[in-house]
């Protein structure tokens, strides 16, 4: 007897699932989960003879479990230690321990983010040995690009190139393949042009450090990445995983593990479950999860124990989160704002308009952010990068072709694709229109131009849109403002905030030629200080700081912020106190920011240093720094760690303590429990507890959490007067079918959906034997029990 009931059906089809296509796959994947941490010492690899320093301890369970990944079915894994524990020495280590026998495949490729290809070519020069021992190493970027065929580039050991580079050529290959569709043979001879993606291109291994850089799997790097051929793939990468247990998808694509290298097959086990916010769904999932982590990635914190001993041991670490409290004026301020905000969400609302409207209404969220911190900041309105006039870039916006403009206005602005932040008025690079935030792509062009002038001389820049790798020009260049003036004026809602004796136009484009001008940048602090107005947070931080001075003036703070203009702000009144002081952001050349850290770093007087998040939060070495005070709540936790993390690290000497300010009744409360949240649910898939004891589990327990978990589907009603309990269901059920080998569960989160005369079903199935292999029907079978 059919069960008719649409809400049950749809339950039914969502469990259904025939493990009998995978079984071969997932019991191939379950292979290669085995308790690292527990091998004893003498069975631990060695260091490596060409290595100029000894291998720590966890650094050769790490080079020992990365060979095994590749003597495996996996060929490869996701090394997901955390920042500061060698992930770049084993990659090099793995590198020279298992070379390629075939001198025709024998080359490394590693794709990483562009400021660390240099660092990378250090590294493998001073980490192994002189003479014999050492690597072949060629960088392929840039206009310093001198090869231009694969097998010109076998004969290196290690090919270094970006994300950037190969999404370049990937967008290049898909298009000359639509182009030439009928022409195959044509396509055929321009093969060979294809460096990392053609399907000539055999490498021996592929490395992605900062592999988080490919979490959105429908970017061009994430799609040119998967389609690299290689022997043995791996991934580097402290955060794996940043906002979502999903992102993992694009990684494992890239490594080839199957099942859940096919989308449908992960959406279904692990992003539907997720993305449902269902306790019970995301506890079914878990353990799951935990457990396809186990088999393909390998993760230690600074708290791991090997031996019963630490890996590191650091100063202790401690988070204290100081509640700001509005002034009366202030309050007043954020409260015209907030309800201004609810209004016009409540005008979207209305009509059915939200997604239409997903951009602004994150600017409406970002302003509210902002008004938390300093109420100035949200009359800060970026303007375009580039040396551009209002009214030339509205000429500029009139000539975007029209699918540019379709896609941006349906699009709309979302967030910033390389800080994942969103920005109130990003700039547009022309034209293709792909846009960023004002501070990125200040940096994007500042790195061209200085990367340049070192390798040619010139001064042309040289810059690329980091979005299509197609010329950027940031002399023409537009912004959001200047865009919506043009095609989209009915939603123009850009106010002329006065702000003292300036419009906020003419406020934002002084402080962009602060950047790039010494004698602008005194007139912009000198108009903060004659317009000063303080605020609860800065309060509470200069509070904080002078306690610090007060204690011990020998000890350094670091403040970061998301916002430049929160730390233009922040100068004022450091400066008045006399405290010494060195800034880092994104709009700084390079050399600036060395010598700033230098200074601060070696200079006794100077204690504070200020850091735009978006600049600081990763490749830097702060461990002058003891103290950190983080301005303002980022929507993605792992940014804030990894900012921690500049100065709680390997040659920390004291105790570090953590300041987070939050500005009790607004946004940042929010904020902070989505966090919570994020940290939760990722920190729960990447547990290192439950990954041990994962490690430890049976085939059967393992297989288990692989076996779909609803084979059948009984609902079941009462008998006479009967009060039904599980344990009467269960008893009713093991007598009717006489089954020893099966265990069973009361279903009771579709209870609401079924028959009043049926209240429950009864989900049931096979306990998994080691070395059977079943075949379960996905059709309900409904019994009269």
């Amino acid at each position: 007897m059919p069960i008719h009931n649409p809400q049950i059906n749809q339950y039914i089809d969502y469990v259904r699932h025939d493990p009998t296509k995978t079984v071969d796959e997932i019991k191939k994947l379950l292979e290669n989960i085995r308790p690292d941490m527990d091998i004893p010492p003498e069975n631990r690899e060695g260091t490596p003879e060409a290595l100029v320093y000894p291998l720590m301890e966890h650094q050769k369970l790490g080079l020992a479990w990365m060979k095994a990944m590749e003597e495996g079915s996996n060929k490869g894994g996701i090394l997901a230690d955390d920042m500061g524990l060698g992930k770049t020495i084993q990659t090099i280590a793995l590198i020279v321990s298992r070379p390629s026998s075939d001198p025709k495949c024998k080359t490394n490729l590693i794709i990483a983010p562009l400021s660390l290809l240099k660092q990378w070519e250090r590294e493998i020069q001073k980490k192994l040995k002189p003479g014999k021992f050492q690597l072949s190493v060629y960088i392929h970027h840039g206009n310093g690009k001198k090869h231009k065929t694969f097998q010109e580039l076998t004969r290196y050991d290690v090919v270094l190139t970006t994300f950037g580079t190969l999404a370049a050529e990937y967008r290049k290959r898909v298009a000359e393949l639509d182009r030439l569709r009928d022409k195959l043979d044509e396509f055929e001879a321009l093969e060979s042009g294809f460096i990392f993606t053609g399907r000539y291109s055999k490498w021996y291994r592929v490395l992605i450090d900062e592999a988080q850089c490919i979490k959105n799997k429908d970017t061009l790097s994430a799609r040119g990445c998967s389609q690299l051929i290689a022997h043995y793939r791996f991934c580097l990468s402290g955060t794996p995983m940043q906002n979502r247990c999903e992102e993992i998808y694009s990684l494992i694509r890239f490594l080839r593990i199957k099942p859940y290298d096919d989308y449908p097959t992960f959406n279904k086990d692990f992003g539907i479950p997720f993305r449902s916010k269902s306790n019970w769904q995301i506890k079914e999932a878990m353990p799951k999860f935990q457990a396809l982590l186990k088999a393909l990635l390998l993760r230690r914190t600074k708290a791991s124990q090997i031996d019963g001993k630490p890996i590191l041991t650091l100063p202790p670490k401690t988070i204290e989160t100081k509640h700001c409290v509005f002034s009366q004026e202030e309050q007043e301020f954020y409260s015209a704002l907030r309800n201004k905000t609810m209004i016009q969400f409540n005008k979207y609302l209305r009509a059915n308009a939200i997604g239409k409207n997903y951009s602004n209404i994150l600017v409406l969220l970002l302003r509210l952010r902002q008004a938390a911190c300093h109420p100035h900041l949200i009359n800060d309105i970026e303007h375009n990068a580039g040396e551009v006039e209002a009214g030339q870039m509205v000429e500029l916006a009139k000539g975007l072709s029209m699918a540019v403009v379709t896609r941006l206005k349906e699009t709309g602005i979302e967030e910033c694709p390389i800080c994942m932040d969103t920005s109130n008025n990003p700039s547009i690079v022309l034209p293709c229109g792909h846009a960023f935030c004002t501070d990125c792509i200040i940096q994007v062009h500042a790195t061209a131009a200085q990367q340049n002038l070192r390798l040619r001389g010139e001064e042309n820049d040289g810059a690329r849109c980091p979005g299509c790798r197609g010329a950027l020009d940031i002399k023409k260049m537009i912004d959001w403002t200047a865009f919506k003036k043009v095609h989209i004026k009915e939603e123009d809602d850009a106010e002329e905030v006065t702000t003292g004796k300036l419009t906020t136009e003419a406020l934002a484009k002084l402080r962009r030629d602060a950047r790039t001008s010494a004698a602008s940048k005194k007139d912009y602090i000198d108009y903060l200080e004659s317009n000063w107005m303080t605020s609860s947070k800065i309060e509470n931080c200069l509070e904080i700081l002078d306690g610090i001075i007060q204690k011990d003036r020998t000890e350094k703070t670091i403040i970061f912020s998301q916002w430049t203009s929160m730390l233009d702000l922040l100068e004022v009144p450091i400066f008045r106190k006399g405290w010494k002081y060195r800034r880092y952001d994104g709009s700084m050349t390079s050399t600036e920011r060395n010598d700033a850290i230098l200074e601060f770093t070696d200079d006794p007087e100077i204690n504070i240093m200020l850091i735009s998040m978006k600049a600081g939060n990763s490749g830097l070495n702060l461990v002058a720094a003891s103290q950190i005070i983080l301005f303002d709540p980022c929507y993605n936790p792992f940014i804030e760690s990894q900012a921690i993390d500049r100065a709680h690290r390997i040659g920390q000497q004291r105790p570090v303590v953590v300041h987070k300010l939050c500005t009790q009744g607004t946004v940042e409360n929010e904020i902070l429990d989505l966090q919570e949240e994020k940290m939760s649910v990722i920190g729960n898939a990447l547990d290192e507890t439950a990954s041990r004891g994962i490690g430890r589990l049976s085939t059967k327990d393992l297989g288990r959490l692989f076996v779909s978990l609803h084979s059948y589907l009984v609902p079941v009603g009462p008998m006479g007067d009967e009060v039904l309990t599980e344990g009467n269901l269960f008893c009713r059920v093991m007598a009717k079918l006489k089954c020893e080998e099966w265990e069973f569960g009361v279903d009771q989160r579709v209870t609401s959906t079924c028959n009043p005369y049926y209240p429950f079903l009864i989900f049931f199935r096979p306990v998994l034997l080691p070395s059977a292999t079943y075949s379960l029907t996905s059709t309900p079978v409904w019994i009269n029990l």
